[in-house]
């Protein structure tokens, strides 16, 4: 019995230091950054939702603020927004609309398999952005947004991965 606790005790010390991996790592690839997100009060409360954060990464910089709207339709929101997408056209738009004023790009998704696709799974709470650089290897975001209560602010993650 001496021995069963000595080794307990040995093995609960070993395992202190171990941090388990973060299970979206593995489908949606690496943390990228997180967001501060808000779920609107909305009929079931899971549905609307607000998310901003002052973001500098490769991909892009500024003040990116995302949400969906009732009508489905996603809008891309920032100030002093710059994008490296792989597509100048869009990268250029947004760093114009965006430039020394909050501005919003709403789009709804009607047509899969273009340039930019995003996807809201509403039973995971995850967004996916999908964009296709015409000289690259996809890409993609993805938002996961942490439940809670309407107007309560909650954590989102938004992880990027390279897909083949």
């Amino acid at each position: 019995m001496k021995y069963l606790l000595v080794s307990l005790l040995l093995f609960s010390n070993a395992c202190q230091g171990i941090t388990l991996p973060d299970p979206n790592t593995l489908q949606y690839g690496e943390l990228y950054f997180t967001m501060e997100c808000i779920w609107r009060n909305h009929g079931d409360g899971e549905t609307l939702w607000w998310c901003a954060e002052d973001v500098e990464t490769d991909l892009i910089e500024g003040h990116l603020a995302l949400e969906l709207l009732e009508d489905d339709r996603l809008a891309f929101c920032g100030e002093d927004l710059t994008l490296n997408t792989g597509h100048a056209l869009h990268d250029q738009w947004v760093s114009i609309l965006t430039t020394g004023i909050f501005n919003c790009i709403v789009t709804p998704e009607n047509e899969l398999g273009n340039e930019f696709d995003w996807l809201w799974y509403k039973e995971d709470k995850t967004l996916q952005i999908i964009w296709r650089p015409e000289n690259d290897t996809h890409k993609q975001l993805t938002l996961i947004i942490a439940p809670g209560p309407p107007v309560t602010d909650v954590e989102g993650k938004v992880y990027y991965k390279e897909l083949e």
